[in-house]
């Protein structure tokens, strides 16, 4: 199982997977806890919002935004994108936490699909 890759503009990643939209904004949290456990992170699962704000002195101010978006079919969209100082922190934090999130995702399909 493999998500789709949808990149809709340079400051955009995207996902797209299949699953109740619930448990995929959970996932997408864990992940988020685990990329960026120094963060201080807010939620709101109805609007499928989850911000991280990381601060650091070395690599620079960073803001991470993942939106969780339900579609029809079970089909579910996962945003992130990353304002803030350290640009190339930024580009490796989005790749980290997309890498992290396919394999989450895989895993939890091989879960839950027969």
């Amino acid at each position: 199982m493999q998500t789709e890759r949808v990149s809709t503009d340079q400051g955009l990643h995207s996902r797209r997977v299949r699953g109740p939209s619930g448990e995929i904004f959970n996932l997408a949290l864990h992940c988020v806890y685990r990329e960026f456990p120094n963060a201080s992170i807010r939620t709101d699962p109805r609007a499928g919002e989850i911000v991280a704000t990381d601060y650091s002195i070395v690599g620079g101010d960073i803001v991470v935004k993942v939106t969780v978006i339900g579609w029809p079919d079970d089909q579910v969209e996962v945003n992130i994108s990353a304002n803030g100082l350290g640009t190339i922190k930024k580009r490796a934090d989005i790749d980290r936490f997309l890498d992290d999130f396919d394999q989450a995702y895989v895993d939890w399909s091989h879960q839950h699909v027969e």
